[in-house]
């Protein structure tokens, strides 16, 4: 048996539904009143070796790491018994987890709140990751084809629910991906650190990032009715809210919001 310190955790294209283990490790860790720790699933390790537990020195970064060979059924019997068992300790700045450090300490409700946000939209739950490194405010890694969502990663913010408000975003463009790859993505353009005003501008207001922007804004109305319409502009924009009026009645048609 390797190892876990010479075990590389590699991120890659293994599609896991990690819709109901979120959503029961979640509750699991709420009820028991205990810090949900970050986990990876569908990372190949040895095949003897179902989970390594990984902790920082300071105690504030927890990675468990399950096997893929993990039925997703047992995934959270064996996340359980990981929790409990003896941890690996790595560097405090993450060692191998390093492109995904947090300090954020407790994942239960990121878990919770994305096992909800994918069952409105009826889709496979990607991986959530929530890292101080994260390249942007969020984004999502698809497979080739483009249509499937591997893991979603967003950065560690002071405020919690600009958290959610990133996650529900970034779930939104997996259900673009999976249901409307072509209408959403055919002339998708990103913008990056050299590009004018005017084309961050024209970026925002495709009708990804419109739509994206629409949906985040509707769940956070149910997490905080007061929660303000967020957008990358200074006040709100008449395309986003348009669209939110029309999502928000969609869900209320399905009975998920009143």
């Amino acid at each position: 048996m390797k190892k876990p310190s010479q075990i590389k955790i590699v991120i890659g294209d293994t599609i896991v539904n990690l819709r109901q283990f979120y959503q029961k490790i979640g509750n699991y860790c709420i009820e028991e009143k205990i810090n949900c720790p970050n986990f990876f699933a569908g990372v190949s390790l040895p095949e003897d070796l179902p989970y390594v537990n990984f902790v920082t020195e300071d105690e504030k970064y927890n990675a468990i790491v399950l096997n893929t060979n993990i039925k997703r059924a047992d995934l959270f019997e064996y996340a359980v018994k990981a929790m409990s068992s003896e941890a690996y300790v790595i560097d405090n700045n993450g060692g191998m987890f390093e492109a995904f450090y947090n300090d954020f300490t407790d994942m239960a409700e990121i878990y919770r709140n994305a096992s909800t946000i994918c069952e409105w939209l009826r889709i496979p739950c990607p991986q959530i990751i929530v890292s101080k490194n994260a390249p942007l405010n969020g984004c999502a890694y698809n497979t080739e084809s483009g249509d499937k969502t591997v893991w979603i990663h967003i950065k560690q913010k002071e405020s919690i629910k600009k958290m959610y408000c990133t996650l529900a975003h970034e779930l939104r463009h997996a259900w673009q991906h999976k249901y409307y790859n072509e209408k959403y993505f055919k002339d998708y353009k990103m913008f990056d650190k050299d590009s004018s005003h005017d084309e961050k501008v024209a970026y925002y207001l495709q009708p990804a990032e419109i739509d994206a922007y629409a949906f985040s804004f509707c769940f956070m109305k149910t997490i905080d009715p007061n929660y303000p319409l967020f957008t990358p502009f200074d006040e709100p924009v008449d395309q986003i809210c348009s669209r939110a009026k029309e999502i928000w009645n969609e869900l209320a048609t399905l009975g998920i919001v009143k």
